[in-house]
């Protein structure tokens, strides 16, 4: 059973949405209960302790999240972005895609250092995803099957 006051900050990090990117197709964001919120977080590298989430470095953070369908399926998958250039590699921020399951629980499909583009292009059905030279110390084309 989760604790009432994690409970109710998992439910105000879901709340915290950022603006769909370019190519993105905003989605309405799914009905969470607090342990699949709790979960998305961890899957996409931030567990939460203490009723906040925490970073691959151990240190408290404050990670965005946007819905968005990239594969026109309808579904929404999730988005999530943060910043701390004393955790993260260039150009210190981070990034995961995640996809949500049948059973409800989320699967991350793509995580890594940078600032992630999505181009209008697709590959399999999924919108392709760019990182500039400026925004990743590994730049170039991701595409994926959502799988």
């Amino acid at each position: 059973m989760v604790s009432r006051p994690l409970a109710a900050a998992a439910a105000g990090l879901c709340l915290a949405l950022a603006a769909p990117a370019l190519s993105q197709s905003a989605a309405q964001q799914p009905a969470l209960t607090a342990e699949q919120a709790i979960q998305l977080f961890a899957e996409a590298g931030f567990p939460v302790q203490d009723g906040a989430p925490v970073n691959r470095c151990g240190k408290p953070s404050n990670p965005r999240i946007a819905f968005i369908d990239l594969n026109a399926d309808g579904a929404a998958e999730a988005h999530i972005a943060d910043v701390d250039p004393a955790c993260y590699g260039k150009p210190g921020a981070w990034f995961a895609i995640l996809a949500q399951q049948a059973d409800k629980s989320w699967k991350r499909l793509i995580g890594e250092d940078g600032i992630v583009g999505f181009e209008r292009t697709t590959s399999s059905g999924w919108h392709d995803l760019s990182l500039e030279a400026r925004d990743s110390a590994c730049p170039g084309m991701r595409r994926f099957n959502g799988i």
